[in-house]
């Protein structure tokens, strides 16, 4: 009970540090504008697109991960490289906080973060779009939406979870291993590339989809929103998705937590006290 107290005393504090920090307002400002902008070049470019359901099936697919993952790289990178940079890590050793409850406060706070960035762009995708299909739409919004249209953004909500869970113990693990702010900001870059190009860009039967985050993240918000197959997005998941949104689900915590262990091992074992 009283590791659990200090975790989320650690926590509190490193979310009150990351408030102050203007990247990180900046980072969410930019969360909340893509649903905006989106919408808005839709009903510019696209009309047909603009309303409901289109707007929402495009809004709250792969734009989701790729706002949340760029979120929680930037978050993480404030959180823990600039502790390294700034010496303050090895304040905190100093005055008996535990190692690993150093490195699970950084993941903790960078989840707490996301999640509020993921609620506003669930938000404001929900506001865009219901304003968008009502300007541009004769038809009843209830009769657009229905009921697909909460569902979906649930199932947004908890993929952003998930995403971000597993984005942040890529970050922390380059973070501690690279000791600097720029390899976590790389790192979690590249993997986000890397991983969206094994989903959309190899054969749509390769094994290797089957392991990307971008593709089980996919899998989980069709299936969880209750999606029709012969969609769009659900064409291009063809042959990625396990054979159970459980098997989906149990990847991508599998993979956050072996992360995040990977970071607290890293961080146990190095020489922080001692010196730069």
């Amino acid at each position: 009970m009283e590791a659990l107290k200090t975790l989320l005393h650690l926590t509190g504090g490193e979310l009150l540090k990351l408030r102050s920090k203007r990247v990180t307002w900046l980072a969410l400002a930019m969360v909340v504008a893509i649903p905006v902008g989106v919408e808005l070049l839709l009903g510019w470019a696209y009309p047909r697109d603009a309303v409901l359901p289109r707007s929402a099936n495009t809004l709250l697919d792969g734009s989701v991960l790729q706002s949340i993952a760029l979120t929680a790289t930037v978050v993480s990178v404030i959180a823990l490289g600039r502790d390294y940079e700034l010496g303050t890590a090895r304040a905190f050793l100093g005055r008996g906080v535990k190692r690993h409850e150093f490195v699970l406060s950084k993941v903790l706070a960078t989840e707490v973060i996301c999640v509020v960035g993921g609620v506003a762009y669930v938000s404001c995708t929900l506001l865009a779009t219901v304003v968008g299909h009502t300007i541009m739409s004769d038809v009843p919004l209830a009769e657009a939406a229905g009921t697909a249209l909460a569902s979906r953004a649930l199932a947004a909500g908890a993929v952003i979870v998930l995403a971000a869970f597993v984005t942040a113990g890529v970050v922390n693990a380059a973070l501690v291993a690279g000791r600097s702010s720029s390899m976590g900001l790389l790192a979690g870059l590249g993997y986000f590339l890397v991983d969206f190009c094994a989903c959309y860009m190899v054969a749509p039967d390769a094994e290797l989809r089957r392991y990307s985050v971008t593709c089980q993240a996919g899998c989980l918000l069709e299936r969880w929103s209750g999606h029709q197959a012969g969609t769009y997005t659900s064409s291009l998941l063809t042959g990625a998705c396990f054979g159970t949104p459980g098997q989906s689900l149990a990847w991508l915590l599998l993979l956050g937590g072996g992360f995040t262990l990977a970071a607290v091992l890293l961080f146990r074992r190095q020489d922080v006290t001692s010196g730069g």
